[in-house]
């Protein structure tokens, strides 16, 4: 009964937390796939590119953030599947993640720790620290190969100063960058080089740049995606209830017993008596019963206080006489 219990308690609550994802229509239509239109293990075994846009503005706040961490840890479990290969074969693939803090997961964790040697690089941004856990803060400055900060506030100054650019550069001079400027400590040969600050391009404008990737997403939605309507006909099917089919050697109608039924024994002697009529006497026998009962009950408690207020006269006249 407990166990019963605890499964209904943990299905309510599993319930509960994707009902939402699945009233959505978008959501819905994402995760209620059988199969993905993609492979995350093959885009990584080939060098393809791929990516995903999780804007707030589109999919809302609760979906963004869901389908980052269901993305940060299926890139996870497709690097770890390469370890049926020699890490001589397997290919340098890195995941670059903006505002990470939405999807920081212990994946994160991991990722820094243990997917390096199966060539999975991590190139995250955000932009305060605070923004982070404890675990997934240690896990990076502990990880960290390079080091990358634009102009950012004296708490998050105070940190990275700490960590990776001391004695080089100061709280200030993190506080006081110009914009398009930034400090870095980077790696070489294994090797941590002297923090040192550069300037960054512009962003580069071309019109020309729009229609390409104008093209690129047509031709890649016709071979990778499926219309919404064929989508919702699997879900809908999937979801659709249905009585149990007939067993083929059961007859199509039901097939009654013909026997004559034995005769129902009598109430009561009288055998001409309906059952209502027999049940008001045995409830009249019941209520007579019962009347009696309450007036033994009441002519014994009468006894008594007869008895108790003779015994009380008798003590009174006893000492009247002895007053006398």
């Amino acid at each position: 009964a407990s166990r019963s219990s605890e499964f209904g308690d943990m299905k309510s609550w599993f319930v509960s937390k994707f009902s939402a994802f699945l009233s959505n229509a978008m959501m819905r239509n994402i995760i209620g796939q059988t199969k993905s239109s993609f492979n995350l293990r093959q885009i990584m075994d080939q060098g393809k590119i791929m990516i995903i846009n999780l804007s707030m503005g589109t999919t809302g706040e609760l979906n963004t953030n869901l389908l980052g961490m269901l993305f940060v840890t299926k890139f996870q479990m497709a690097a770890m599947s390469r370890a049926d290969i020699a890490e001589s074969e397997r290919r340098d693939f890195t995941l670059y993640i903006d505002e990470f803090q939405n999807f920081a997961t212990d994946s994160f964790a991991v990722i820094l720790s243990a997917a390096r040697k199966y060539r999975l690089a991590l190139v995250v941004a955000n932009q305060h620290v605070s923004q982070l856990k404890e675990e997934i803060r240690d896990s990076i400055y502990g990880n960290v190969g390079t080091a990358v900060s634009f102009r950012i506030n004296a708490t998050d100054a105070e940190n990275m100063v700490k960590q990776f650019y001391s004695p080089t550069f100061s709280i200030d001079d993190l506080t006081r960058l110009p914009l398009g400027n930034a400090v870095v400590r980077t790696l070489i040969d294994g090797v941590p080089t002297i923090p040192f600050n550069v300037a960054t391009l512009p962003p580069v404008q071309l019109a020309e740049a729009k229609y390409a990737l104008a093209d690129i997403e047509k031709n890649l939605l016709q071979r990778t995606t499926r219309s919404r309507s064929e989508i919702e006909k699997e879900i809908f099917q999937r979801l659709k209830v249905t009585s149990p089919s007939r067993p083929a050697n059961l007859p199509s109608k039901p097939v009654f017993n013909t026997m004559p039924k034995p005769p129902m024994p009598p109430l009561s002697p009288q055998k001409n008596s309906s059952f209502v009529e027999e049940w008001l006497k045995r409830k009249k026998a019941t209520q007579l019963e019962n009347i009696e009962k309450k007036n033994q009950y009441f002519k014994e408690e009468i006894d008594k206080q007869q008895k108790l207020q003779a015994e009380l006269s008798k003590d009174i006249d006893s000492k009247s006489n002895h007053s006398d």
